[in-house]
């Protein structure tokens, strides 16, 4: 098991749980990110998104409009932390009973789609060892998997 994140974070005013190495925004969502020890010091790269770069103890960014997992690191002069921010694929975007090729099933009574989840998050090979907390990586929820990544 790892250790808990070394900085915490404040999303939109709600302080991240004090495990969790995840957040997950809507696909073109902004946030405000916020360290919750108020260090003016700090310095965010995101792997996407805008800014991709910023400093200070808070900052306002903008997911990038496609689904993925992406990395945030935040720095200081006493503690860095790595961070994924999951970005999932909304239900209401479907026009077909699939998601890249991948059927999604029924949900509900299995006879229409009107149950569909609000959203998925699509895993991946490239994301499955994306930590969401200090014992859970996303790669460890039960996917319906029937081939290689």
């Amino acid at each position: 098991m790892a250790t808990a994140p070394s900085l915490r974070l404040i999303v939109d005013g709600t302080l991240l749980q004090e495990d969790r190495y995840a957040l997950m925004a809507m696909p073109g969502e902004t946030l405000t990110l916020t360290l919750a020890d108020g260090n003016e010091d700090a310095s965010w790269v995101f792997e996407s998104g805008s800014p991709t770069r910023a400093s200070g103890s808070s900052v306002v960014w903008t997911a990038p409009r496609s689904h993925g997992v992406l990395s945030m690191d935040v720095e200081t002069v006493d503690a860095s932390c790595a961070f994924n921010v999951i970005l999932p694929v909304d239900s209401r975007r479907w026009r077909t009973v699939s998601l890249n090729s991948f059927p999604i099933g029924s949900y509900g009574d299995g006879n229409d789609r009107s149950a569909l989840p609000s959203y998925f998050v699509e895993l991946t090979s490239g994301n499955a060892g994306s930590r969401l907390s200090t014992h859970m990586n996303l790669g460890e929820f039960l996917g319906h998997i029937e081939a290689a990544y």
